[in-house]
């Protein structure tokens, strides 16, 4: 007999006595329960490395929006990414070209915790922003995130974005 034949055999039986004693719902939940803790151990950890490395202290280290303040670990929604500042890396080189742009105005559409409107608005003092999003909650750490970076005067927040928002701007805003 071939050690394939073999295998099939085994695999088959293993199948039958786990069928006959109503164990996959059991193997199941076990599965689900150390699915449910590695994830808390994940989580554990990231918080861990995490405050090690900012040793409390939420601002970004590196990166294009080096000094952007951050009001709570819980506030950072891809924390430790934005910290270091390695957050959508690829995109280093567009936010230097929006930088050093000439536009007066810049929406921000789903702008969660204010990462691109609070980190750009640091770098264009004179630069109008619009902070746009749907989430009320996220609207208050936006919020809050804007008073702590004293960037107030530069941003607005917005609930919704449609297409008559985008109609009253003119052709300069990108």
């Amino acid at each position: 007999m071939s050690l394939l034949k073999k295998i099939k055999i085994l695999c088959k039986n293993i199948y039958f006595i786990l069928r006959r004693n109503n164990l996959f719902k059991k193997i199941f939940r076990v599965i689900v329960s150390l699915e449910k803790k590695y994830i808390l151990e994940v989580n554990i950890s990231r918080k861990k490395v995490f405050n090690t490395i900012i040793n409390n202290d939420l601002e970004v280290l590196h990166g294009p929006f080096k000094g952007l303040k951050y009001v709570s670990y819980e506030a950072a929604l891809t924390a430790l990414p934005k910290i270091i500042g390695t957050y959508e890396r690829e995109l280093h080189p567009v936010l230097k070209r929006i930088i050093e742009s000439e536009f007066d105005i810049m929406l921000n559409i789903g702008a969660a915790e204010g990462y691109y409107a609070i980190g750009i608005a640091l770098l264009r003092p004179n630069l109008k922003i619009i902070a746009f999003d749907i989430d009320p909650n996220v609207r208050k750490i936006l919020q809050k995130m804007i008073l702590l970076n004293n960037v107030n005067n530069q941003i607005s927040i917005e609930k919704v974005c449609n297409v008559e928002t985008l109609k009253q701007f003119q052709h300069n805003t990108r």
